[in-house]
């Protein structure tokens, strides 16, 4: 584990094992267990889940749902992911919180209005109010306060189905991984903006500045960003091409009745810059690969629509 510019208690490391053998009584068995069946004179290796039966899962009319181990660290995924979003979210509230306090106390010069001789006694005003510093402030206000907002229901949500041990619908699990991006991706974005605007406060110890790159750990933990946001594009591409087959190509079920118009514009032109390199002979990986640029565009897009319908569900994309 070399050594990190911050965050050095993180456990992303290698580790090899070479011809290690390892006791059964050595292995975690907190949900499965291995263990060997005696067949003559051969043993036969078997493995067996722990916990997980009936009695765990959420009733659906008559029928219960048991919840698998795979179901188990799928929770924790979206648990992690949650945490992860919260985490950068609080790091930027800190960081401007501690910059504005410093900056509202950084006296700067400027000529006394309306004096243009030498005798003319300067006045100044706090470095929080010089105009692209001011502005910048007023937006983050708003941006930080609605990215809150968002993670708070979705959280909510996700709460709710671990409490009631059912599997988070599809619905949920798509919000869960917009959380994770929009909240990474905007406190990166808005620190960022922030360091351009104070100057060398910004190069100083003790600062926040000097742990920026915590973001940059939050941005891959729990699913790399840029991972989910081409899932969000497949998925989109993917449901249009679907609907095409079911002749959904006019009126009502199309994918502009279930996104905004934008979102659908997006999707449709992504599907036929895929189909186009597809055409030309491009394997799906290398159509995929070509279009990198629209499908990381329609993923934002998305990412907003999911953004405004949780939090205003009637409002119109």
């Amino acid at each position: 584990m070399g050594a990190k510019t911050t965050g050095n208690d993180l456990d992303n490391a290698s580790i090899e094992f070479n011809s290690v053998r390892m006791d059964r009584t050595a292995l975690l068995d907190k949900h499965c267990d291995v263990f060997t069946v005696r067949e003559g004179k051969q043993g036969k290796g078997v493995y067996v889940e722990r916990g997980g039966d009936a009695s765990e899962g959420a009733t659906s009319g008559t029928k219960k749902h048991r919840l698998t181990n795979m179901d188990r660290i799928g929770q924790r995924l979206f648990t992690g992911r949650i945490a992860v979003a919260q985490g950068a979210h609080e790091f930027r509230s800190l960081l401007f919180q501690r910059t504005k306090e410093a900056t509202d106390n950084k006296p700067c010069w400027v000529p006394s209005a309306g004096k243009s001789d030498s005798t003319a006694t300067p006045a100044t005003r706090a470095l929080s109010d010089v105009p692209q510093l001011k502005s910048l402030y007023l937006e983050e206000t708003r941006r930080h306060e609605r990215t809150g907002r968002f993670l708070r229901v979705v959280e909510s949500a996700l709460c709710a189905s671990l409490l009631s041990k059912t599997r988070p619908d599809s619905v949920l699990v798509e919000a869960v991984a917009a959380a994770k991006v929009r909240a990474v991706d905007e406190a990166i974005e808005m620190t960022h903006r922030l360091r351009q605007e104070v100057g060398a406060y910004a190069l100083m110890a003790k600062t926040g500045f000097e742990h920026t790159d915590f973001l940059q750990c939050c941005k891959f933990a729990e699913g790399d960003s840029r991972v989910l946001m081409m899932k969000m594009a497949r998925d989109r591409v993917w449901r249009l091409a679907k609907m095409k087959r079911k002749g959904n190509t006019g009126g009502r079920g199309t994918l502009v009745d279930t996104t905004s118009k934008r979102e659908a514009s997006a999707t449709a032109s992504l599907a036929a810059q895929i189909q186009d390199a597809a055409a030309r002979g491009l394997s799906p990986t290398e159509a995929w690969d070509e279009a990198s640029e629209a499908a990381y565009l329609l993923a934002e897009i998305a990412i907003e629509d999911i953004v405004t319908t949780w939090l205003d569900p009637v409002a119109k994309l």
